[in-house]
């Protein structure tokens, strides 16, 4: 039986049963078992010397940040490429050398926004503009006006007042 039969046979590809083929010529019958895809090692981790820089650093300087270890440690050692501020931060924190900053609660939202009571005692003012007929726009002047509301109900009154006295 051909490569090709067995592969439709048992519904593969015929690169994974080379594949197949090729474990088992390397290892035997251990080559069939499945292999797990994690990689080895991790192309882009921090070196491990660099790790114990970082921390025998904030060791000596338990309130400094990420940020202020990552400068005095470029200042220090210019030589070294050193990673980033975020990076720094994740190692401290692997550490347990941070404390997470508390999250902000949240406050409902209120379905009436003012209650009646503080509307009730709400005084205002405003100004008024006052213009005389035959002057230019120029000529125009402003009077303080008063509104208040009454606490017996919703009536609003208004008073022009001639000076800017209050």
């Amino acid at each position: 039986m051909s490569i090709a039969d067995l592969c439709r046979a048992y519904g593969i590809s015929r690169p994974t049963a080379y594949r197949w083929i090729n474990h088992y010529k390397e290892t035997w019958p251990e080559g069939l078992v499945d292999r797990s895809h994690r990689p080895d090692s991790c192309s882009h981790a921090t070196v491990e010397p660099i790790e114990n820089a970082i921390l025998v650093l904030r060791a000596k300087q338990p309130s400094w940040g990420a940020r202020k270890l990552k400068a005095r440690l470029e200042m220090l050692q210019p030589d070294v490429v050193w990673p980033a501020a975020s990076t720094f931060g994740n190692i401290l924190s692997r550490g347990g050398l941070t404390s997470p900053q508390k999250k902000r609660k949240r406050t409902t939202p209120c379905s009436e926004p003012f209650s009646l009571e503080a509307v009730i005692n709400v005084w205002s003012a405003a100004w008024l503009q006052a213009k005389n007929e035959g002057d230019d726009m120029w000529s125009t002047q402003m009077y303080p006006a008063l509104f208040e509301q009454e606490s017996s109900g919703p009536r609003w009154g208004c008073a022009a007042l001639s000076s800017y006295l209050l």
